[in-house]
């Protein structure tokens, strides 16, 4: 039956979430061994999240016309050139594989959507079933790279590790996409995707106060790199790995409360977040459950606030416009940084205040 689908697509997710939140946890050591410095890491950081906005609106865009199937399953093949950059590492190649990873990562998201609502009776928790799956990839990930640090002698070895490690799951995701295409492609032969459906005024007031919101919160990527200096290159990937458990965690909370309209009084720990990280760049055990929970804010409580437009077609720009305030925090952040702190404070300032008083705008009845 169709709906048995679930779970397979469920793993998928799992599996690729696994390599790519492993790769994305030691991104700032990759960018250190190649001789990298702050300004490429977070320009890297920051054009990845402009090609996941690319990827989304080519996704949608073949999805509407029903090429489902091969921009779902080319969207997670695309997930597997990353552990090939570890080995040959170079910034060209850290370019050219992140950026490609982050390409798929947003062609697949439409017609994956498509697919489950297709397959699934009750949608919510075949989302939440998909999205729980996909939560434990993303600890999996910088957990089990987190281990291999710990075994590893020298950060060649570890390196060596994570490529042996993150090739063995490309090469299970492969298997198991295979295992399912000729399903998908039953699922999808004659189906018509939505598209980008066409947002109303309110929603397009709504994101445009994410964008701003989200742009007040720097790239983790950029603390881990800084905090790497003073506490040891290991720290940033126990910072990262404490994050996407703290973000799993919180996320369940978060989604229960995230309608209401009180809950806005979370996004305060987005501008939190970043004054702290900047301070107090070794802290980093405080710093990775700020970050998770900030995550959860961006990931949940956004989406869960949208649902008080009454509006559908806000699902198909938010999540650009937040890929668009995390490109300008991260292109930004390397000048904020060497600059006076009260450049940060004024740079936090003017993203978050105004972005809350446009949300409210777009959520005002």
């Amino acid at each position: 039956m169709r709906r048995k689908l679930l779970i397979p697509i469920g793993i998928i997710c799992l599996l690729a979430d696994l390599i790519y939140e492993g790769y994305r946890s030691i991104l700032y050591i990759l960018v250190k061994v190649a001789g990298g410095n702050l300004t490429q890491l977070c320009t890297l950081w920051g054009i990845g999240d402009i090609a996941v906005v690319a990827g989304r609106i080519i996704g949608a865009t073949l999805s509407s016309i029903g090429i489902i199937s091969l921009t779902y399953a080319l969207g997670y093949i695309l997930t597997c050139i990353l552990p090939i950059s570890i080995l040959y590492t170079s910034l060209p190649t850290l370019y050219t594989a992140y950026i490609i990873e982050r390409l798929g990562k947003g062609l697949r998201g439409p017609s994956r959507d498509i697919i489950i609502k297709v397959i699934a009776e009750k949608t919510g928790r075949a989302f939440g079933i998909v999205e729980a799956l996909d939560q434990v990839g993303a600890v999996a990930g910088p957990l089990i790279l987190l281990s291999l640090y710990y075994i590893s002698r020298s950060i060649r070895t570890f390196l060596t590790y994570c490529t042996i490690i993150l090739t063995i799951f490309s090469i299970i995701l492969i298997i198991n996409l295979l295992s399912i295409s000729p399903r998908i492609r039953e699922v999808a032969r004659g189906l018509r995707g939505r598209g980008l459906l066409r947002p109303s005024r309110k929603s397009i007031i709504y994101s445009i106060g994410t964008l701003l919101t989200t742009s007040c919160l720097f790239p983790i990527a950029g603390i881990q790199y800084i905090s790497s200096i003073s506490t040891g290159i290991g720290s940033g990937l126990k910072m990262f790995t404490i994050c996407m458990i703290v973000s799993t965690i919180i996320a369940l909370a978060v989604g229960e409360i995230s309608e209401k309209k009180s809950s806005i009084i979370l996004t305060i720990i987005l501008p939190l977040t970043s004054i702290i990280s900047l301070l107090y760049p070794s802290a980093i055990y405080v710093i990775g459950i700020l970050y998770g929970i900030s995550l959860s804010v961006i990931e949940v409580l956004f989406r869960g606030l949208a649902s008080n437009i009454g509006d559908v077609g806000v699902y198909s720009i938010i999540s650009l416009t937040i890929c668009i305030g995390m490109f300008i925090s991260s292109i930004l952040f390397p000048i904020i940084y060497y600059a006076k702190i009260i450049v940060a404070l004024t740079y936090i300032f003017a993203t978050y205040v105004p972005g809350i008083v446009i949300i409210l705008l777009g959520l005002r009845e």
